[in-house]
């Protein structure tokens, strides 16, 4: 029998100082209008994964579509930010169905296996412990 090592592997979270939110802002506010994300990097040097950390944490001061990027100001029509906020309020709608329709797959598999999601979630069973078990309920593996 071997044993499997298992290993919990944690990614650090993507970090944006305040600095950087109000850099990219003052930017966008230069622009007056959409910007692309490959023209911010061409031209300033910031990706558009900092473009979108930016505009998660500017407190709605950028907004972001199929247009790009840009700074919410008074030159800003009500029609484009109502565009920008109705887009990732569908955006949200299409992660949480499919968070929901994992998390019941998720059930339907723990129900089958007779594992409850605490189970797994608390780390009381291994992913060696995991296959067996199912591998028992498949009745491939005689005890």
């Amino acid at each position: 029998m071997t044993d499997q090592l298992q290993l919990a592997i944690k990614t650090a979270k993507p970090v944006i100082t305040p600095a950087e939110i109000e850099h990219v802002c003052r930017l966008l506010f230069k622009k007056q209008g959409w910007v692309m994300a490959k023209v911010m990097e061409a031209e300033n040097g910031i990706d558009d994964r900092t473009l979108r950390l930016a505009a998660e944490h500017s407190d709605g001061r950028i907004l972001s579509g199929q247009k790009g990027y840009r700074y919410f100001d008074r030159t800003t029509t009500i029609e484009e930010a109502d565009r920008a906020a109705t887009w990732l309020e569908s955006q949200g709608r299409k992660m949480l169905n499919r968070g929901g329709a994992i998390r019941r797959r998720m059930h339907r598999y723990a129900w089958e296996k007779n594992v409850t999601p605490a189970d797994v979630s608390a780390g009381a069973i291994s992913g060696s412990q995991r296959a067996t078990q199912a591998a028992l309920t498949l009745g491939k593996v005689s005890t």
